[in-house]
């Protein structure tokens, strides 16, 4: 019980303060489309020449030069 009251007291009001700001929502092309958000984060990725799965800078069209070496 004690446990849970410390988690209440102290560690709950630094994750739901009033004064925190919420993450901010990505609005973009892709954001209405019917997608799962992995396929939009590919997208966007693509549009903006980095890589798929990690998201380093592209070498080739999709991937960085570490996936590239994995996939081949």
């Amino acid at each position: 019980m004690a446990i849970a009251q410390l988690i209440i007291d102290r560690i709950a009001p630094r994750l739901f303060h009033p004064g925190a700001e919420m993450p901010k929502a990505i609005k973009d092309e892709f954001t209405d489309l019917p997608l799962s958000r992995q396929r939009k984060y590919q997208l966007r990725m693509e549009r903006d020449g980095r890589c798929i799965i990690c998201g380093e800078p592209a070498v080739g069209s999709l991937t960085c030069l570490k996936h590239m070496v994995q996939n081949r």
